[in-house]
């Protein structure tokens, strides 16, 4: 059995949101009558959470991972050869495998 963690490096940027979200220019930046459009999910953004957990539950479901009914934050992944378990919190993962191939 192998046990492992790992941080996401700017994990919330990675999120795509699918409706129109404009913000203004920070300061030093700034063009007279223009703002910004997103086209991905910033840190302080109020979905960006939401985001990030929605297009990585879709990739883990690629994957043949599948959500706990109880907490959807643990996905499971059984194989032939073995298991997978891994839970998600924000943007840290740990995981518990039943081999080194795994």
């Amino acid at each position: 059995m192998r046990i492992f963690t790992w941080d996401i490096d700017s994990a919330y940027l990675h999120g795509k949101i699918q409706h129109n979200v404009y913000v203004n220019f920070p300061d030093g930046y700034e063009v007279p009558g223009k703002v910004g459009k997103l086209n991905k999910a910033l840190y302080g953004l109020p979905e960006a959470a939401r985001v990030w957990h929605e297009d990585l539950e879709e990739k883990l479901k690629l994957l043949e991972f599948i959500p706990l009914k109880r907490d959807t934050g643990i996905v499971l992944n059984t194989s032939t050869t073995g298991f997978m378990v891994v839970d998600t919190h924000v943007d840290d993962r740990t995981g518990i495998c039943s081999s080194e191939e795994e």
